[in-house]
């Protein structure tokens, strides 16, 4: 179930130590872009702006499974925070909050990957139905 986010991560390593703002400032700046890119891409033939499309949301994913797998663990400071999470109740609620958030970003992924994959044969879809 990891190798793919992993995989995806390794390649994108290089953004995993940008803030959430600077992602966003690069996903921002790489859709307007591609905005420019699929303008010119729809001239040569609009059945190519799909895939085209697909390869963006491959790099975008690779960014979030980057910045997914670069996470560090968090160091509360506060009394009582450090009392709660030193007790038991405290570390198995880590360890089941921990699991929730893996297989969420688990199913984010797959789902947002399987829709790269539906719009990179989307052309084929569309000159197998007409």
């Amino acid at each position: 179930m990891y190798y793919l986010p992993k995989l995806l991560a390794e390649k994108f390593a290089y953004f995993g130590k940008f803030s959430i703002f600077g992602i966003w400032a690069i996903s921002f700046a790489s859709m307007i872009l591609f905005a420019f890119i699929a303008s010119a891409i729809a001239s040569l033939n609009e059945l190519l702006v799909a895939p085209a499309f697909s390869i963006y949301l491959i790099f975008v994913l690779g960014i979030v499974s980057a910045k997914f797998f670069s996470r560090k663990k968090i160091i509360l400071t506060g009394p009582v925070a450090v009392r709660i999470a030193a007790s038991d109740a405290g570390e198995s609620a880590a360890k089941v909050g921990k699991t929730i958030s893996e297989i969420i970003f688990l199913l984010c992924f797959y789902f947002f990957l399987f829709g790269c994959v539906f719009f990179a044969l989307s052309p084929l879809l569309f000159w197998v139905y007409t």
